[in-house]
């Protein structure tokens, strides 16, 4: 069992037994990986905020022969408080964070895509339609994964290839279109 090292975002934290919890997170080097911190829960571990969903880190763990590593060390990066600012600015982070565990396999690499997650979380608060973004989100990762064809609309277009976040700034989705780009997205990834 080797011991490893790699920085992630958490995207789930689950309880587990009596203190412990097991973590979903992307990370750039293994893509989705699945670690238990032991004790995580306990009052006098002082490892309760660090293992909330959003959270930057880096993880040691130690992989082995299942699906879950246990973890031995979180170092905090980044906890991206600005993210549980506004109701709609949490719901847009949250949708972005359901699509990737759609699409994502375990321990499948994707550096450029978490390169993309970490930039999305950090401007989410600061735009004005924080929804334009989680739908931008969601194709960029279709793009990514070579799902979004030629032959789409006007908006879904514009969304899927937006270079900054300046364009983005400029484009409102009002709820009937972002509930269509939500289907869109599970009618292309096949789930």
């Amino acid at each position: 069992m080797q011991i490893q090292r790699a920085e992630g975002v958490i995207l789930q934290s689950l309880n587990f037994q009596d203190y412990d919890q097991i973590l979903t997170v992307f990370t750039r080097e293994e893509g989705l990986i699945k670690l238990i911190v032991k004790r995580a829960r306990h009052a006098k571990s002082g490892r309760g905020g660090f293992t909330a969903p959003f959270t930057q880190a880096e993880f040691i763990y130690k992989e082995g022969r299942g699906e879950i590593f246990t973890c031995s060390e979180v170092s905090v990066i980044h906890q991206h408080l600005g993210l549980r600012r506004s109701l709609s600015v949490l719901e847009a982070a949250c949708d972005i964070i359901k699509a990737l565990l759609l699409v994502q396999p375990i321990q499948a690499a994707a550096p450029q895509l978490y390169d993309l997650l970490i930039l999305y979380l950090t401007h989410i608060p600061r735009l004005r339609d924080p929804y334009a973004l989680a739908a931008s989100f969601r194709l960029k990762l279709l793009k990514h994964e070579g799902l979004l064809g030629n032959e789409i609309p006007d908006i879904i277009h514009r969304l899927a290839h937006v270079r900054t976040f300046a364009e983005l700034e400029k484009i409102q989705l009002e709820p009937a279109m972002r509930e269509g780009i939500r289907h869109f997205f599970v009618a292309h990834i096949g789930k």
